[in-house]
């Protein structure tokens, strides 16, 4: 599995289906982070068909001190960007949003500042620090958030404990969301 994913802007790269926007976990590798992203690819190429969708991974720094901080909005606009290209350049494309621990926190800025919520048919997130309270401007019903209950992060301790581990395994319960919510 590729650590980066740059297929919404690689130039001349195709318009697909399905575009899948991820944002990385603190200190993740590359773009897309080694803890979920490659299970979560692998999960959904095993129900769909993983050619019709664009791959792409959030490029910001994922410094941990920030996550424990409760992330930057600056990097929220940064995957609010590409969203937002990814609806201007490929306006049928379905959009889905993800992210694990910090990227989470990514996504739920991303959410406020994008223009392109029309466009988004599925978020999901793993070990959301935000766990419980709900996402910006998309409906709930488009939304999955995974968190373990012995996940200090996702009990407001914003606290690392080994529940925080481990997400790769509900990449099946992902996959499902997000092929139930777009048409491939």
């Amino acid at each position: 599995m590729r650590i980066v994913q740059n297929q919404l802007i690689t130039p001349g790269a195709p318009c697909r289906p399905v575009t899948l926007i991820w944002a990385r976990e603190s200190t993740g590798v590359g773009n897309v982070g080694l803890y979920v992203f490659p299970y979560l690819t692998q999960a959904v190429a095993k129900i769909a068909n993983i050619s019709q969708l664009t791959l792409q991974g959030v490029n910001y720094p994922a410094w941990l001190a920030v996550g424990l901080s409760g992330g930057d909005p600056n990097d929220g606009k940064n995957m609010a960007n590409l969203t937002d290209y990814a609806a201007s350049r490929c306006p049928n494309t379905q959009i889905v949003l993800g992210g694990y621990s910090q990227g989470a926190e990514v996504v739920r800025f991303a959410l406020r500042y994008t223009t392109a919520i029309r466009n988004i048919h599925a978020v999901v997130t793993f070990g959301d620090p935000y766990n419980g309270q709900p996402f910006a401007k998309i409906n709930a019903s488009k939304t999955l958030v995974i968190c373990h209950t012995t996940d200090g992060f996702c009990q407001g301790k914003w606290i690392f404990t080994p529940g925080h581990a481990g997400y790769g395994l509900d990449a099946t319960q992902a996959a499902t969301f997000i092929v139930s919510k777009v048409t491939l």
